[in-house]
């Protein structure tokens, strides 16, 4: 091929003839994957950037940027503090009633002979509460 089809495709497809075995100067960079870059599109980015170069423009967004931030770390914080009040809650649930079984379960007659009343009364709570879930 001639030094003017540098940019065709190197792929072998039909009807095309890929005569740059020899010449390693040709289609080198295509053979090895190269794949020419769209610089149109850096541009355009690049040209977004220089809008927001403007100081007004740049603190504006700089300021917008750390409010949202701001508000999101905010929210996420209001989150923590609910969810650890939820917790704290039903620990709080929770121990009053450990405190009143151990209660139950520890009382003692003046012999020192548990007191069967509080252990009947536990086990009927826990098999009503089964039957009724």
């Amino acid at each position: 091929m001639s030094k003017t089809s540098k940019g065709s495709n190197s792929g072998g497809g039909a009807g095309q003839k890929n005569n740059n075995s020899n010449n390693p100067s040709g289609n080198e960079k295509q053979k090895k994957g190269f794949v020419k870059q769209d610089y149109s599109t850096k541009r355009n980015r690049f040209k977004k950037i220089k809008n927001t170069k403007n100081p007004a423009n740049t603190y504006k967004f700089a300021k917008a940027e750390y409010d949202r931030l701001r508000s999101e770390k905010k929210a996420a914080k209001e989150r923590r503090q609910q969810r650890q009040a939820e917790i704290e809650a039903a620990m709080n649930v929770y121990k009053e009633k450990k405190k009143l079984k151990n209660k139950k379960l520890s009382a003692k007659t003046a012999k020192g002979q548990p007191i069967m009343k509080n252990r009947i009364e536990l086990l009927l709570d826990q098999i009503q509460n089964t039957v009724k879930s």
